[in-house]
């Protein structure tokens, strides 16, 4: 079994053809070569070849490598992640530093954060059940919306006497290792398996 997790989720040194779409190449070409049996991949909600969003476009294409590639396969596509060392989290909470912060849209769109060590259990999973085919796509336990994220991040990173910024219309970490409502995530999937298994 190989598991490929490797993926940017911005642009800075590297790029997403570098990363996510021709690293995901090289290693179905290396497992294709070395008669690997099955490949467990981690792509994401949202990924897809024709998205105009340059990261989901480029994870919708790592994955269909993956998919086409005629080797057994378990794809597993999170939602947002939280937890140590995510990426959204801390960008939000560095926006509150600001008097401004943009909100996309209205602020009711919906997420379903889910935290690392979920989607953790769920590639051991993966691994462990060779009856586990296919995509599968992940979630927190709850659905929140934008303005609901960032009211949590403002009142996790806010003390009594800080000024709170001031909202446009256009981003918490929240208490870490807990995720962004200060409770993990309790399921981490829409399958029974990974139900059993992440619960």
């Amino acid at each position: 079994v190989v598991m490929h997790t490797v993926a940017i989720p911005t642009e800075r040194k590297q790029r997403f053809a570098d990363v996510n779409v021709a690293g995901v190449a090289h290693v179905v070409a290396e497992a294709r070569r070395a008669g690997v049996r099955r490949i467990v991949h981690m792509s994401a909600l949202g990924g897809d070849p024709a998205s105009p969003y340059p990261y989901l476009r480029s994870k919708g294409e790592g994955q269909a490598l993956v998919t086409g590639s005629g080797i057994p396969f378990v794809v597993l596509r999170p939602s947002l992640l939280f937890g140590e060392g995510d990426d959204f989290f801390p960008r939000l909470a560095f926006s509150l530093m600001f008097p401004i912060v943009p909100v996309p849209g209205d602020g009711k769109s919906r997420f379903q954060p889910v935290h690392v060590d979920d989607i953790a259990q769920a590639l051991v999973a993966a691994i462990e059940r060779p009856e586990t085919a296919g995509v599968h796509e992940i979630g927190g336990a709850a659905p929140v919306t934008y303005d609901e994220m960032l009211a949590e991040t403002i009142s996790s990173t806010s003390s009594p006497s800080t000024t709170r910024p001031t909202r446009t219309r256009s981003s918490p970490s929240s208490a870490y290792g807990r995720g962004p409502f200060g409770v993990r995530s309790s399921t981490c999937a829409a399958t029974p398996e990974y139900r059993a298994a992440c619960a």
